[in-house]
């Protein structure tokens, strides 16, 4: 996925939340997430617009780590999405999770269900920005079986071609077909 655009993406996988937003604070990008106008400097602001105006000083200011931290839970803080990517060309925040489970739909309609609802609070941590948050969550049995809809609709968001998310979903099946067989011992004598 981090080929997808990757020159405009930050990502972060498999690590706690608060690395995604340290990871965030060191970038060049970090202006158009961690700059905030307090409301006493908005109505300086809008103040000095209202006399054909600029105020004096610059209105608003860097926030940092802990100003952030302020907009979550701190359990959320410290969960571990399979990945984070910020990509600043299209302002959006995108929380990916991939789970595996049975193939059948009541098994992969659940677990889908159960890795969405676990971020929920999360994902709406993450709208102290002015970006976009979508979290895309994946979910495939142990022998292939997935979604298709939901898959496509999940890659087509990310800004993933046809082609793209064919080969992706390709790939995806192959590796839980054959994980499935190394850890069932299938085929070796």
């Amino acid at each position: 996925m981090d080929n997808i655009h990757g020159h405009h993406r930050i990502s972060v996988w498999d690590k706690q939340v608060i690395t995604f937003l340290h990871s965030l604070e060191m970038s060049r990008q970090q202006t158009l997430l961690l700059n905030a106008l307090t409301i006493e400097e908005l109505g300086i602001w809008k103040s000095a617009i209202g006399q054909t105006r600029t105020p004096q000083q610059q209105a608003g200011r860097k926030r940092t780590l802990d100003d952030i931290k302020t907009y979550f839970d701190r359990e959320d803080l410290t969960k571990r999405p399979d990945g984070m990517i910020f990509d600043f060309h299209h302002r959006t925040i995108y929380v990916i999770e991939v789970a595996r489970t049975g193939d059948s739909p009541g098994s992969l309609r659940n677990r889908y269900l159960k890795k969405t609802l676990k971020y929920v609070s999360m994902v709406e941590g993450l709208s102290f920005t002015s970006c976009k948050v979508e979290q895309i969550t994946l979910v495939i049995g142990l022998l292939g079986s997935i979604e298709e809809s939901r898959w496509r609709q999940s890659l087509e968001a990310f800004g993933m071609t046809r082609s793209q998310q064919d080969k992706l979903i390709r790939r995806c099946m192959v590796a839980t077909i054959e994980g499935t067989h190394l850890v069932l011992g299938v085929g070796d004598t």
